[in-house]
């Protein structure tokens, strides 16, 4: 499969990149002269990747939304993402109950809030695959074929002979 070089990252998404490692790198400095502790570290990792989760779900929901259809991705792995999701959050209500502490809810705030993220983005992809654009059938998607020539036509694939020459090189 041919990689396609004119795709980058944003410069937002590189500035994300930078200032987590940064931030990362500025932790470990902390911790090697005793002013943290390795715990804080991965609590600093634990908000990172929040903020990585949330980031993955919006432009699948934008495109939804901008083409009126959800054609093209499988709403199964949403199913069982919202599945994670609502078991993850039973865990920790349950552990808490169980324990009689409800600071373990509280105690943990990135676990409480991957789950309810993970439950409110598969709801509006449910009810965006459900409810909002069941009926909705992408007329440029009919079949391999022609989603190929569009491609093609705009210029993100390789036509076909342009990938058997590069097959000859492998």
């Amino acid at each position: 499969m041919n990689r396609d070089y004119s795709q980058h990252a944003s410069k937002i998404a590189k500035y994300f990149i930078c200032t987590a490692i940064i931030g990362a790198v500025g932790l470990v400095i902390y911790i090697c002269t005793g002013r943290a502790m390795w715990i804080d570290l991965m609590y600093y990792l634990s908000y990172v990747k929040l903020i990585v989760s949330l980031i993955k779900y919006i432009p699948q929901v934008w495109i939804n939304f901008y083409r009126k259809s959800t054609v093209g991705w499988s709403i199964y792995n949403i199913l069982l993402d919202c599945t994670g999701g609502i078991l993850s959050n039973a865990q920790l209500l349950l552990d808490a109950y169980l324990s009689g502490d409800w600071s373990g809810v509280s105690g943990n705030p990135v676990k409480l809030g991957l789950g309810l993220q993970s439950i409110a983005f598969d709801l509006v992809f449910i009810i965006q695959h459900y409810v909002l654009y069941r009926d909705r059938t992408d007329i440029y998607l009919h079949t391999v074929e022609e989603e190929r020539r569009r491609l093609i036509a705009e210029g993100r694939v390789p036509r076909a002979e342009d990938e058997e020459q590069t097959h000859t090189y492998l």
